[in-house]
């Protein structure tokens, strides 16, 4: 995939990260955000010519969150976006996963890479609230 492609895809998916908050969807949205940090990271991975690494967002972020050669940060954002939530469907976790998910967007593929509409948390965001709304 080209990166025009993959840079349209990022902004996609953020937009369904935050329309699924506004909805009240937490677990979409988390979802979404982890998308698009995989197809940021993914375009990382074509950059560096790394032909084996994984496809899923899931396996780029576990990858992704393995390198020491990144920023404390952004490999402590990738392992929040790949916590499980716990039995009842709350993070282990403070930090807003669509900020995770920017964080690693914009260090990737700079500011540019955000929807133009980006409000930062799509919505209320509650610390240690619900991963899934059902």
């Amino acid at each position: 995939m080209d990166e025009v492609a993959i840079r349209r895809r990022v902004i996609e998916a953020l937009q369904d990260a935050m329309q699924s908050r506004r909805r009240g969807n937490e677990g979409r949205a988390r979802v979404s955000a982890r998308r698009a940090a995989g197809f940021a990271i993914s375009l990382e991975a074509q950059r560096q010519d790394l032909s084996r690494a994984p496809q899923s967002a899931y396996k780029l972020l576990r990858w992704y969150a393995q390198r020491e050669d990144l920023q404390p940060e952004l490999r402590a954002a990738a392992q929040r976006l790949i916590a499980r939530v716990g039995p009842d469907f709350r993070l282990p976790h403070r930090e807003d996963p669509l900020q995770d998910a920017a964080r690693i967007v914009t260090a990737l593929l700079g500011e540019g890479a955000l929807p133009p509409d980006w409000d930062g948390d799509g919505g209320a965001f509650h610390a240690g609230g619900h991963a899934r709304q059902e």
